[in-house]
C-alpha cells in the first residue's frame, strides 16, 4: 500500500480540523433550541442574555425570515424556526459571544414562550386519521412506488407465501468530530470553513439564500474527523453565516456530541414484506412496504426512501412486484444520510424473510439464493442500467471461502450507488516532475487523497510521494457533486485519471520547462462510462456464525465473513479497512444501538447513555474477501466499497441465530433482554436445533 497522504499530519497532530481554526476577532456561536416537540413560538425575550458581559448579539427568527427555506431534497427547513418548532432541539435563536462560556450562559438566559401543539412522535401517530400536520403539505415527506409484472399471475404460481413485519432502530453515526463551522464576511464575500461532506452543495445553498453569485461564496473543508453521512449536505452553515453577518465578525459554532446527535441520525423503520415462491423455490411475486421516520425536516429522507425501495426488490429476479417506500414527518430530530442509506433497514427485512422461506420449504439458504440471484445484465428495476456484477460468482465465493456450514447465517445485497456522476479534477504537472491533484472529494478518513495520488502515480509514471492532493475547497478545486454513496474512487477517480491523461497528451512525452494543467471530467459526457443510473453497483455478501448465552441472552458473533465485489482494489488495505468499518457500524445496530425517545425527548442522547461498539465488542473472527473482476465503471475496473458491508450484517447474524435455535427475530437491536425473552417464549433456554 502507498503511504497515506495524510498519515504524517495525523500521527504528529499537525492535521488541522475546523475546530482548530482561529481567525482575528472570532466569536463563539451557540444555538438556542426548542424544549418542546411541537409548538407555536409566541415570544422570545433576549434582555437577560444581551446583558451578559461578552455577548455581542442574538440572532432571532425575524433576522433570517427573508432567507427562505433550504434543503437539497425538499426545501422545508428555515434557518431558525419561523413561528413553529417541530422537534425538541429545533433551533429557535443563536448567540454570538466573546467566549464559549458567555455564549452558553446567554443561550440559557433567553426566554422563549411556547403555545404547545399536538405532536406526532412516531410513524403511527403521524399517519393516523386526524394527526397534527407537521408541515403545511401534511406528514408525507415522500411516497414512492414501483410496480412491474403481473402480480395476480405471480401469486397464482406461488406454492408457498410468507408475510412478515420487521422493525429497525434509529441510530447515530457518531463521527469522532462533531459538526463545526466557521463563517466570516469580507464585504459581500462569504467564507465558511465547515465539516461538510458536500462543499459545493453547501456553497450553492448559501449563495441562493444570501442572493450571492457562487464566485462570492467560498466553502472550505479541512480534515474531517469522520462523517458516515452525518455531515452530508447543508446542516447549520446558514445559521453561522447569518450570525456572523449580524455580529459583523467571524463566528465559529462547534457542537457537542449531544448537539450532533440532534443534527442527524439514521431513519428508524417498519418494513412489511410478502413473498411467494414456486415449487422450485424461485421467487414469483413480492409485495413490500417500508415506512421511514424522517423527523421534523426532510433532510435526505426522499433519497433514503428511493434507496430503500430499490432494496425491496433486492438483488434477485422477481418477475412481479409492487413495492412502496414512505418517508414520514414526525416531531423528532431529523434523519438523513448514514452509511448505506436506506439499505440496512430493508435488506435486514427481506434477507431475513428469505432465510425463513428456505427453512419453511426445506431448502438450503445458499441454494435458495443461487436459484434466484439475478445474472449479470439483468435490469432489476424499470429504468435502471443493467446489473454489471457477477452475483452468483460472489455467492459461490462466500460459500466456498467462507466455510459455509449448517448453522451459518447468510445474506446478500447489491445496490445502485454513486449519487450523481458529475465530478471534475485538475492535475498540475510541475516542471520538476512533481504534480498536484486538485480534487474536491472531502477526506473523511476513508483515504480518498491516497487513492487519487495512487491513480495519478500510475497515470503519470511518477512516485506517489511526488504528488500532492488538494481537496475540498470551492476556491481551489473544481466541482464535485458530493462525497458519499461510495462514489469517490469511481467517479472522482475517473476524473483524476482523465486529467492525468490530458496532462500527458499536452506534454507529448517530452520534458518541459513550464507547468502543464490537465482537466478531467466524469459525468454524462460522450465516451465516459459513468453515465446513467445507477452510477455503480456496490455488492456485499456475508456469512455469520453466532450464539446466545442461555442465561443472559447476550449474543456473540463467533465468526463473520464479508465478501465485497469491488471490481479492482486500488488500495487493498484501505478497502479491507472499509469492510471492517462497515461491519462495526452494522454490529452496533444489530446488537445494541438504538436512539430512544420519551414524549418527544431523546432520553439517551449522550455517549454516557448511548452505547457504540468498543474494542471489547470487536468481532472475534473476521474475514474480508475482496472480489476483483475489473468490471466496474471506475479506474482500472473499480467500483464502490465502504458501504456494501453494512446491509447484510444483521440478516446474516439473525439467520445464524434462527437456524441454531429455531426461533424468529423481527426487531433490532438483538438486545440481551429481547433475545432471552424470545428464547424463553420458544419453550426453553437456548435449545439448539440439531444441524
Amino acid at each position: 500500500m502507498d503511504r497515506r497522504q495524510d498519515a504524517w499530519q495525523k500521527v504528529t497532530g499537525r492535521a488541522r480540523f475546523t475546530g482548530d481554526l482561529r481567525v482575528p476577532g472570532m466569536l463563539c456561536g451557540k444555538l438556542v433550541r426548542s424544549t418542546v416537540p411541537h409548538a407555536r413560538i409566541v415570544g422570545v425575550d433576549t434582555a437577560r442574555a444581551l446583558a451578559i458581559p461578552g455577548v455581542v448579539c442574538v440572532l432571532l427568527p425575524d433576522d433570517v425570515a427573508g432567507l427562505g427555506l433550504y434543503g437539497h431534497a425538499v426545501k422545508d427547513r428555515p434557518v431558525l424556526a419561523q413561528g413553529v418548532a417541530r422537534y425538541i432541539g429545533d433551533p429557535v435563536a443563536a448567540v454570538a459571544a466573546e467566549t464559549p462560556e458567555a455564549a452558553q450562559e446567554a443561550a440559557e438566559a433567553i426566554e422563549i414562550r411556547y403555545e404547545p401543539l399536538p405532536a406526532a412522535l412516531n410513524i403511527d401517530e403521524a399517519l393516523r386519521e386526524g394527526a397534527p400536520s407537521i408541515h403545511a403539505k401534511g406528514n408525507y415527506c415522500v411516497d414512492l412506488r414501483i410496480k412491474d409484472g403481473d402480480l395476480a399471475q405471480g401469486w397464482a404460481k406461488a406454492v408457498h407465501v410468507r408475510e412478515d413485519v420487521f422493525q429497525f432502530p434509529s441510530t447515530y453515526q457518531y463521527a469522532m468530530e462533531p459538526h463545526t463551522m466557521l463563517a466570516y464576511w469580507r464585504g459581500r464575500r462569504l467564507t465558511v470553513w465547515s465539516t461538510a461532506q458536500h462543499p459545493f452543495q453547501v456553497q450553492r445553498e448559501l449563495a441562493e439564500m444570501f442572493a450571492l453569485p457562487l464566485s462570492q461564496v467560498r466553502v472550505a473543508v479541512p480534515f474531517i474527523g469522520g462523517g458516515f453521512g452525518s455531515k452530508s449536505y447543508t446542516k447549520y452553515e446558514p445559521v453561522a453565516a447569518a450570525l456572523a453577518r449580524k455580529a459583523g465578525r467571524p463566528v465559529r459554532m462547534e457542537f457537542s456530541v449531544e448537539e450532533a446527535i440532534l443534527t442527524n441520525r439514521r431513519h428508524d423503520a417498519r418494513i412489511w414484506a410478502k413473498t411467494g415462491v414456486d415449487a422450485d423455490g424461485r421467487i414469483v411475486a413480492r409485495e413490500a412496504k417500508v415506512w421511514l421516520d424522517t423527523g421534523g425536516y426532510a433532510d435526505n429522507g426522499p433519497r433514503v426512501a428511493n434507496s430503500a425501495i430499490a432494496q425491496l426488490v433486492g438483488c434477485y429476479e422477481v418477475p412481479a412486484f409492487d413495492v412502496e417506500a414512505i418517508a414520514v414527518y414526525t416531531n423528532k430530530s431529523p434523519a438523513g444520510s448514514f452509511r448505506s442509506i436506506g439499505k440496512p433497514q430493508t435488506v435486514w427485512a427481506l434477507e431475513t424473510q428469505l432465510n425463513r422461506i428456505a427453512r419453511d420449504i426445506g431448502l438450503d439458504p445458499v441454494e435458495l439464493r443461487r436459484r434466484n440471484l439475478a445474472p449479470r445484465g439483468t435490469v432489476l428495476r424499470p429504468g435502471e442500467l443493467p446489473l454489471s456484477v457477477d452475483l452468483r460468482g460472489d455467492l459461490d465465493t462466500l460459500a466456498d471461502e467462507g466455510g459455509y456450514g449448517p448453522l451459518s447465517g447468510i445474506a446478500c445485497a447489491t445496490a445502485g450507488a454513486g449519487a450523481s456522476p458529475v465530478s471534475v479534477a485538475m492535475v498540475r504537472l510541475h516542471p520538476d516532475g512533481s504534480a498536484t491533484v486538485q480534487a474536491a472529494s472531502s477526506e473523511l478518513g476513508q483515504g480518498a487523497k491516497t487513492v487519487f495520488a495512487s491513480i495519478a502515480s500510475r497515470e503519470l509514471d511518477i512516485a506517489p510521494e511526488l504528488i500532492a492532493v488538494v481537496s475540498s475547497d470551492t476556491d481551489l478545486a473544481p466541482y464535485d457533486r458530493s462525497t458519499g454513496a461510495s462514489r469517490s474512487t469511481t467517479v472522482m477517480g475517473r476524473a483524476v485519471q482523465a486529467a492525468c491523461r490530458d496532462a500527458r497528451r499536452q506534454v507529448g512525452g517530452l520534458k518541459t520547462a513550464q507547468e502543464v494543467i490537465g482537466v478531467g471530467y466524469s459525468g454524462p459526457h460522450e465516451g465516459v462510462r459513468v453515465s446513467g443510473k445507477p452510477v455503480l453497483w456496490e455488492t456485499g455478501m456475508a456469512l455469520a456464525e453466532a450464539d446466545a448465552d442461555p442465561e443472559t441472552g447476550v449474543v456473540t458473533v463467533r465468526r463473520y465473513v464479508s465478501v465485497a465485489d469491488l471490481g479492482k482494489a486500488i488500495q487493498p488495505e484501505l478497502c479491507e479497512g472499509q469492510e471492517w468499518g462497515s461491519a462495526t457500524h452494522a454490529l452496533g445496530h444489530t446488537l445494541f444501538e438504538s436512539l430512544e425517545w420519551r414524549d418527544g425527548q431523546l432520553i439517551n442522547g449522550s455517549l454516557v447513555d448511548y452505547r457504540v461498539p468498543t474494542f471489547e465488542d470487536m468481532l472475534e473472527d473476521f474475514t474480508s474477501v475482496l472480489v476483483e473482476n475489473e468490471d466496474g465503471p471506475g479506474p482500472y475496473g473499480s467500483t464502490g466499497v465502504g458501504e456494501g458491508g453494512v446491509p447484510p450484517f444483521a440478516a446474516a447474524v439473525a439467520g445464524a441465530l434462527e437456524r441454531r435455535y429455531g426461533v424468529t427475530f423481527s426487531e433490532l437491536p438483538l438486545t440481551p433482554e429481547r433475545v432471552w425473552r424470545t428464547l424463553e417464549s420458544a419453550g426453553g433456554k437456548a435449545r439448539p436445533v440439531a444441524p
